[in-house]
């Protein structure tokens, strides 16, 4: 699975580079992350497995990472315009599952748990932070 390139704006030079360090270690432990993503969200609540039975080949679930890595990055550098147009997609695609903002938002916590196992021993407060800060970024624009 491939990554969006790496932003080089100013305004996130604190927040990107542990982003892509936790998003690379994703890769390399895991490889493509997918299945171990949507399986921490589906433990969440069993019901979001049901919504993706048709599915089959995972294209849904990469077209979502897709979009969530997209916001990820777009929230390390404060483009929120770019974020709100993302977010505000997934409810229109969504509209009709009767999920909140805060469900669809889950997909992330599911990244950052990903990051965590990944990243084991070398998880700490700095990771810790910029995770925080993306997640509540993302909360308080949806």
């Amino acid at each position: 699975m491939e990554l969006p390139h790496t932003p080089t704006s100013s305004t996130a030079h604190d927040l990107i580079p542990l982003l892509t360090e936790s998003l690379d270690r994703i890769v390399a432990e895991f490889g493509d992350p997918t299945e171990r993503i949507f399986e921490d969200l589906f433990d969440q609540n069993p019901r979001y497995r049901e919504m993706f039975v048709l599915d089959t080949d995972g294209g849904v679930r990469g077209s979502m990472l897709e979009s969530c890595f997209t916001c990820l990055f777009a929230a390390a550098e404060g483009k929120d315009q770019i974020v709100r147009y993302h977010l505000e997609a997934a409810q229109l695609a969504h509209d009709g599952y009767g999920l909140e903002a805060d469900e669809l938002n889950r997909v992330f916590r599911s990244i950052r748990s990903a990051a965590q196992a990944a990243l084991v021993g070398d998880w700490n407060d700095d990771y810790e932070a910029i995770w925080s800060t993306l997640l509540d970024r993302l909360d308080r624009l949806s």
